[in-house]
Formats: structure tokens, C-alpha cells, sequence
């Protein structure tokens, strides 16, 4: 049985104690998130998305400053780091605002999800010239399939 309690430290993923059951604190931002290593969760694996898809934007902003020769590549670093900072706050929304505020939490997966699709496509687009750019591409269509779905779950809660 697992539940997620909210409280003043955050979102908290409790589960039926075991003494088998390895648990881990996952640091993001300033909230501690625990997590159950046995059991999967839709709320923890679209943060985990989140957190990857912002590192690989950031990796990918830095690739394509690198290569600004190209004007190409202006739009790449934008979409990047605009991508970035919205998957930063989609994390922070999931983390701290799923259980008192479920509509804004939706609206926000929504618009990380276009972000993520906008910078996926241009990441593809320009593979051809910078091959790095395919991580970064893989990286946030994963992140935006979970935070669909993680927004259809949060509608249930609606």
C-alpha cells in the first residue's frame, strides 16, 4: 500500500513498512522527497524525468553555445534553456503543490509537456549537425510522454 502525504517537508511517499524495503531521500531543491525503491510511482518517475530532461537542456544550451557559428543553432539554445527552466518548475509543482492545488499542477505538466515536445523537435532537427543533440532529444520526449501522463492521473484528482 502506498500513499503520498503532504506535509510541511514536502510531498512524501509513505509505504507499509517492511524491513526488506531499502528506502532513499532524493534532495530536489529544498524538499526531500522520499521514495520506495520497490514500488514505482507516476509522481516520482515524472520528477525523475523532469530532473534528467533540465540537465540535458543545460547540456544541450552549452553544446550549441559552443557552435554558434551556425544562426541555426540560436533557436536551439533558446528552446533549450526555455525547456530547462520549465522542467525545473513542473519538478517544483509536482513536488510541493500535487495534493493542494491539482489544477495548477495540470496546467503546468501541460506546458512542460509542450516545451519538451517543442525542444525535442528542434534537438532532432539539428541532430544532423550536432550529434550530442540526440540524448538531449531522447531525454525530453521521455520527459514529456511522463508528464502527460502523470497529467491524466492528476485530473483523477480533480
Amino acid at each position: 500500500m502506498v500513499s503520498v502525504v503532504a506535509g510541511d517537508r514536502g510531498l512524501t511517499r509513505c509505504a507499509a513498512p517492511r524491513f526488506e524495503e531499502r528506502r532513499r531521500s532524493l534532495m530536489l531543491g529544498m524538499k526531500e522527497i522520499k521514495i520506495s525503491s520497490s514500488t514505482p510511482n507516476p509522481a516520482d518517475d515524472c520528477i525523475e524525468a523532469c530532473t534528467w530532461a533540465e540537465l540535458a537542456c543545460l547540456a544541450c544550451a552549452e553544446m550549441c553555445l559552443n557552435d554558434l557559428a551556425d544562426e541555426e543553432l540560436s533557436l536551439c539554445v533558446q528552446l533549450s534553456l526555455d525547456c530547462a527552466e520549465m522542467c525545473w518548475t513542473t519538478r517544483k509543482f509536482v513536488t510541493d503543490a500535487l495534493v493542494v492545488a491539482p489544477q495548477l499542477v495540470r496546467e503546468q505538466l501541460e506546458q512542460c509537456a509542450l516545451s519538451c515536445a517543442a525542444c525535442a523537435a528542434e534537438c532532432r532537427r539539428q541532430a544532423a549537425t550536432v550529434r550530442e543533440l540526440a540524448s538531449c532529444e531522447q531525454t525530453c520526449s521521455r520527459c514529456e510522454r511522463l508528464c502527460r501522463s502523470m497529467q491524466l492521473r492528476v485530473a483523477a484528482l480533480d
